[in-house]
């Protein structure tokens, strides 16, 4: 997360010149200047209220401004009417020290020296004074007014999705899968040490079959007598980081029927990651790739830039960048 201080101060210098003013012009009003003229900026005025209509305006009060403060592109006459504008994103005051705080997806939000310094919240990383969530997840009042919370539309966005990935992609939508929402604890008893990894955990497909060697037709094949298939979906989750997440999980489901198991954990990932980063551009939720692409994890961010290269050379065909996953 980058940070800066973005307030500026500029300060316009005028003089007050006893020269001769013979040929002299007044750079605002183009009246010849007679007697004593002001100066600034490499021009001359005639006047006081000449020069100070020739400077940048406050966002605010009108007023020019004769020292300007500059934050994000916007001009001001005074700390005050900046921070008429400009207050922290938490106490909502305005402070000697504003700071701009951007996260993963290209969000930007300001913050005071105090607030900045506050926990960040579990799923956009921004500081908040919100309370915890029972099994310690920090939730800011932003990501808690789009969260969703009721077991019952979890369930239903689930099977929307479920149906949505087969109508795309083929995904199969008849076999029996296990919902579970649960919170993190629960989540992270349920991970397996090897897939512990960087980052905050959001959702996890555990498969297992039971095979038995069966005779037909003179041959002997493996049979599949018994399947489990287990999404687990973090609660309480903001609703397009719900999706997000619903989408690389049913991934995985479809990787596991239709490749068995990977051995390149990596590419996996990535598949999943590039198949959610589609659907969050069919539904307008493109900001959540922005994360994608700046990961610095090498399964799932390493994994998804290659898996995207791959479905672009491969002119966008799922099946071809499919086969990649092995």
């Amino acid at each position: 997360m980058s940070k800066s201080n973005i307030g500026k101060i500029i300060v316009f210098i005028l003089c007050l010149l006893p020269l001769s003013s013979w040929g002299r012009e007044c750079h605002f009003c183009h009246q010849r200047i007679s007697g004593q003229y002001f100066h600034a900026s490499g021009n001359d005025f005639c006047s006081r209220e000449c020069f100070l209509e020739t400077l940048p305006k406050c966002s605010v009060c009108d007023k020019p401004c004769e020292q300007m403060y500059t934050m994000q592109e916007r001009n001001f006459c005074s700390r005050e009417c900046m921070q008429e504008i400009y207050k922290c994103s938490v106490c909502q005051r305005g402070a000697e020290q504003i700071y701009s705080l951007s996260n993963d997806y290209g969000q930007e939000k300001l913050f005071c020296s105090q607030c900045r310094s506050l926990p960040k919240c579990y799923y956009c990383s921004f500081p908040n004074n919100q309370r915890k969530l029972p099994d310690g997840r920090q939730i800011c009042r932003d990501c808690r007014s789009s969260a969703v919370t009721d077991q019952r539309e979890i369930q239903r966005i689930f099977n929307h999705l479920r149906s949505e990935l087969a109508r795309i992609y083929g995904y199969d939508k008849h076999h029996r899968i296990e919902l579970h929402i649960v919170d993190l604890r629960e989540l992270h008893r349920q991970t397996p040490a090897a897939q512990h990894g960087g980052g905050n955990q959001l959702g996890l497909m555990k498969y297992s079959k039971r095979e038995e060697v069966r005779r037909r037709g003179g041959r002997e094949e493996r049979v599949i007598v018994e399947e489990n298939c287990h999404i687990y979906i973090l609660n309480t989750m903001p609703r397009m980081i719900l999706i997000n997440t619903i989408v690389h999980e049913l991934t995985h489901d479809y990787i596991r029927h239709n490749i068995g198991e990977v051995r390149d954990k990596t590419s996996e990932e990535g598949f999943c990651e590039l198949i959610a980063s589609l659907y969050n551009i069919r539904i307008g939720n493109s900001i959540l790739n922005r994360a994608k692409e700046a990961s610095r994890d090498p399964v799932y961010g390493g994994g998804y830039r290659r898996m995207r290269d791959i479905y672009r050379r491969n002119n966008r065909s799922f099946r071809r960048t499919l086969q990649s996953v092995r």
